[in-house]
């Protein structure tokens, strides 16, 4: 297993779903994190073009393009200053009082014999949170040790951050905000000429990546060809929009750089009760919300590559809005009407927002096997989403209440 780095040379940009045209809306925004399918992209690329020095890769072999996309690129996670950090869990609540921001969970609760709620499936808790006050901000990302502490216990104690700071997080204590966004205003160049256009102006608004910030993934490919072009980083090359540049690196994972679950992390798993998973990038499910490996009528689940033992029961889940996903294909897959095929839009797809928590109770088996098999594992359920590193999974305990 290998890790690369991807660092912007300038403001990154991801656009995200709202119309980009000439003739109409003319400021292209790019999206909060960039996807999965985005670094997914650009690392593929560029160990095709690395594992073919002098020559254009093989773009149009279908047996080439079947190894790359093949080829496993997990991630992107924040890195900072040899840091990895993750997007905050969607259970945690900030409270503030005596200038400080207090961390509460958000937790299933089961129906009295009087209740009921209109919760899409039968058998789901709705959540509660301990207190009745309004929330206040919380940091967008999450340095592994801090994700550890609150995944190891059900309800960590302590505080979150100084209130003072920004977005209620700060490097010292483990949390940090989201990336702020830059806006340039551009003309659009006369490819006859060379010199901008008259009158054509448009803006984009693209991520800062600050010193010291970049993204990391992980790479894992059955190719040698392609695993020894990783040797030839470091190297610049283009990612999203508008082919701004990068600097692609390698690095070797040591084992304790965040990819492998922490030791206090299993040992709070042994034979806990209930298990929460939490999403580390973007997921995509057959069923929309609800992973294809959940049945629907029973909420029996089984993650995929799970020890087949191991026995789950969804109980709640915490998430935000369905996100859109769609993109262009440099494949020749869509028929231009005269029995030819050529590049065009993939089709839009609907994504579970990273942050999102599954509570699960464990009906049987030992859940400490999830953190060791499947530990920023994806948890989607086609092949290619997996391979494309959506739904990279986290594990945590929940104590769940007896009935």
């Amino acid at each position: 297993m290998d890790t690369v780095t991807i660092t912007p040379r300038g403001p990154l940009l991801v656009r995200d779903g709202r119309p980009f045209d000439p003739s109409g809306p003319n400021r292209a925004v790019s999206v909060d994190w960039p996807y999965p399918s985005v670094t997914a992209g650009a690392v593929r690329t560029l160990l095709a073009r690395l594992s073919n020095p002098g020559s254009r890769p093989p773009f149009d072999d279908p047996a080439f393009l079947a190894t790359l996309r093949s080829t496993e690129v997990h991630g992107p996670l924040l890195f900072v200053e040899g840091r990895m950090y993750l997007p905050r869990p969607q259970d945690a609540v900030a409270f503030e009082g005596d200038g400080m921001r207090r961390l509460v969970a958000l937790r299933p609760h089961p129906l009295g014999p009087d209740e009921g709620c209109d919760l899409p499936l039968p058998g789901l808790q709705p959540l509660d949170v301990a207190e009745d006050a309004k929330p206040a901000a919380i940091a967008a990302f999450w340095s592994m040790p801090r994700m550890t502490e609150w995944l190891a216990a059900d309800a960590v104690p302590g505080f979150l951050a100084r209130a003072a700071s920004r977005d209620g997080g700060s490097y010292e204590d483990g949390f940090l905000p989201a990336l702020e966004r830059e806006e340039r205003v551009n003309v659009s160049i006369d490819p006859t000429t060379g010199t901008s256009s008259e009158g054509k102006l448009f803006t984009t608004s693209g991520l800062v990546f600050p010193p010291g910030y970049s993204m990391v993934v992980r790479v894992r490919t059955p190719n040698d060809r392609l695993r020894s072009a990783l040797g030839s980083l470091p190297t610049l090359a283009s990612i999203g929009g508008e082919r701004r540049l990068a600097e692609f690196a390698a690095r070797s994972s040591d084992g304790e750089d965040g990819w492998s679950a922490p030791t206090t992390l299993l040992n709070a798993l042994r034979r806990a009760r209930g298990v929460r998973m939490v999403l580390a990038t973007p997921a995509v499910f057959a069923q929309g919300w609800l992973p294809g490996w959940v049945d629907p009528q029973s909420l029996e689940a089984h993650p995929p590559g799970a020890d087949p033992s191991l026995k789950l029961v969804l109980r709640s889940a915490c998430l935000e809005r369905w996100r859109p996903i769609s993109g262009w294909s440099l494949e020749a897959a869509t028929s231009d009407g005269t029995g030819r095929s050529r590049p065009g839009p993939k089709p839009s797809r609907r994504m579970v927002p990273a942050g999102a928590v599954y509570f699960f109770e464990v009906a049987a088996g030992d859940p400490v096997s999830l953190a060791e098999r499947l530990w920023l594992e994806s948890v989607c359920d086609q092949v290619q989403d997996r391979a494309d590193g959506f739904g990279l999974a986290l594990w945590g305990v929940w104590e769940r209440p007896p009935h």
